[in-house]
């Protein structure tokens, strides 16, 4: 079994320690196609989704032309 020591950053970007990780789990090539698309799904999944259109019955107005077309 053998380890890689990563380094371990904080969210200003600078190091605080390191951590090892085994290469057996953790030893893969990145799909960048597939992580892509994961964090697409995810935040499509965050979305509320409230998009909505008005019907016929919704709408101000009525059904009868105001005036011809052409005059």
């Amino acid at each position: 079994m053998t380890a890689k020591e990563v380094p371990l950053y904080n969210k200003e970007g600078k190091q605080i320690d390191s951590i090892r990780l085994d290469e057996q789990k953790f030893g893969y090539p990145i799909y960048r196609v597939l992580l892509r698309d994961a964090v697409i799904m995810y935040e499509a999944n965050k979305r509320q989704g409230t998009a909505s259109t008005k019907t016929k019955g919704e709408v101000a107005g009525g059904g009868k032309k105001p005036w011809v077309q052409k005059h």
